[in-house]
């Protein structure tokens, strides 16, 4: 298996691990970007204009997912607290720049490396590849990063305007909290 394999296999697991356990935790926007970067991959494989260009196509295919499908999310409220979004979010940057910092240090910058049974790999690419698949990574880490840190805003915003609505005092409950008192009153569908 070539290092590409192996690194897009990694990544493709690690998307459906990760979205779904930020969409369940409450970083909804997050969820959906990581989700997006598999459908926008295969997009940009589907319409590669060669073989050649197979890889660098999958990367920009899956950084425009990310985007448009995390942008997306953004509209799906969040029912997390902002302190959870906030860890979320630095936990999704430590591991985005742990990720690239481990292929880096693994693989080395465009170095080929030996098998096992000494064949060498297929997969010597140029350092100037491995730079800006890593650029990409680490812009993708930052985004869905910044994606947490805007719901947490929006959610600390829903709590404020629904508590200033309703002249309710403030319990530290949270906006679902607030959310479930406001419609046990009847003032929210």
């Amino acid at each position: 298996m070539t290092r590409d394999q192996v690194l897009f296999q990694a990544w493709a697991f690690g998307c459906l691990i990760v979205g779904p356990a930020l969409i369940l935790t409450g970083a909804r926007a997050a969820g959906l970007a990581v989700l997006g970067s598999i459908v926008g991959s295969v997009v940009g494989a589907l319409v590669s204009p060669s073989f050649d260009a197979l890889v660098y196509s999958t990367v920009f295919g899956a950084t425009i997912g990310t985007v448009v499908f995390g942008l997306a999310g953004l509209f799906w409220r969040s029912p997390a607290k902002r302190l959870t979004l906030l860890v979320l979010g630095g936990l999704v940057a430590l591991l985005g720049v742990a990720a690239v910092l481990g292929v880096h240090l693994f693989w080395g910058g465009g170095v080929c490396f030996h098998s096992p049974k000494g064949r060498l790999s297929t997969s010597c690419l140029p350092a100037e590849w491995d730079s800006e698949m890593q650029m990409l990574f680490v812009f993708n880490a930052a985004f869905v990063t910044f994606l947490c840190l805007v719901q947490a805003a929006q959610a600390t915003l829903t709590y404020r305007v629904m508590r200033a609505r309703t002249r309710m005092p403030n319990t530290g409950r949270g906006t679902a909290a607030l959310l479930r008192r406001l419609h046990d009153r009847g003032m929210v569908r």
